[in-house]
């Protein structure tokens, strides 16, 4: 890590956190993340700086890699691009069963606001799109047996919403809309991390996505019914300035599905079991919860 970090002029750290692919450390006060971005490329990375430099030119508070000192937003080392980030203000959001104050409608208007940007910001034709549907279809290749006829019927099902999702626009996306990139500040500002798989999609299928990560914090599918609340929240935020179209709205819930659906496979392929159980178990709860397709639908 320290011959990495004279890339950008710093020194003496104090290590705070290791996890997975990212380091924390403090510098002279100021807290950092340096960031191990696998299966990339130089114009990938350059591209997250000139969007995220975009967003926080057009108001949107989000974080973005800082350039070295040859002017690149990344420094490549053993095959992979590294990149570092100022830590921005603000701690996770805590999801709990009870509405959180207003929260989820914040977080939904900060969305909307952030995909009302990302829809006007130039973007080139090498970037990667985003196609849900296909990506599932590889998923249920590698199916295991126990799984197979289960997620092809699930498929099949969802599989009718494809041409609705192929006919809406394409902008720039995060792709990876969770509740845990969000940060939290006291004022009740809000800001999103974690920009390294910007993709082209409609914009449903991040909204989709957080839907789905706030399902998936929960410990049990039983749970679910407290999350109706959080749920309405977040869409009445993000459509208080855009509404969703009529296809838009007909999709939503079929997509957060789709999303568990693709969590099933991916933890059955790892072996861990208790995921995908507690992911196929989530799948089979919604499809026959009429209160999510209403939490989903009503706004």
């Amino acid at each position: 890590m320290k011959g990495l970090l004279t890339h950008w002029n710093i020194g003496n750290v104090q290590l705070l956190e290791h996890r997975k692919n990212i380091k924390k450390f403090i510098f002279e006060g100021s807290t950092f993340f340096l960031k191990e971005r696998k299966g990339t490329s130089s114009w990938e990375r350059t591209e997250e700086y000139r969007i995220t430099q975009y967003l926080i030119m057009n108001g949107i508070n989000v974080e973005t890699p800082l350039l070295n000192i040859s002017g690149e937003p990344y420094v490549k080392g053993d095959g992979n691009f590294y990149s570092l980030y100022a830590s921005l203000e603000g701690n996770p959001l805590q999801v709990c069963k009870e509405a959180c104050c207003g929260q989820f409608i914040r977080i939904g208007e900060y969305l909307s606001r952030f995909h009302l940007a990302l829809g006007k910001c130039p973007f080139e034709q090498s970037t990667r799109v985003w196609d849900v549907f296909n990506y599932s279809k590889s998923w249920l290749s590698e199916a295991a047996p126990e799984l197979s006829m289960w997620a092809a019927e699930v498929y099949g099902e969802i599989s009718t919403y494809e041409l609705i999702y192929k006919q809406l626009p394409l902008q720039l996306v995060h792709s990876d809309v969770h509740v845990r990139n969000f940060l939290w500040r006291k004022d009740g500002s809000i800001g999103l991390v974690d920009f390294e798989r910007i993709r082209l999609a409609p914009r449903i299928g991040d909204l989709a996505y957080i839907i789905t990560s706030l399902l998936r914090n929960s410990n049990s599918p039983m749970d679910f019914h407290h999350l109706h609340s959080q749920m309405k929240e977040l869409i009445r935020g993000y459509t208080y300035n855009q509404g969703l179209s009529d296809e838009e709205s007909v999709l939503l819930p079929h997509l957060v599905i789709l999303f568990l659906l693709q969590y099933t496979l991916y933890y059955s392929q790892l072996g861990f079991v208790k995921a995908s159980i507690f992911h196929k178990n989530s799948v089979e709860y919604l499809i026959s919860d009429k209160e999510y397709l209403e939490a989903l639908t009503v706004h």
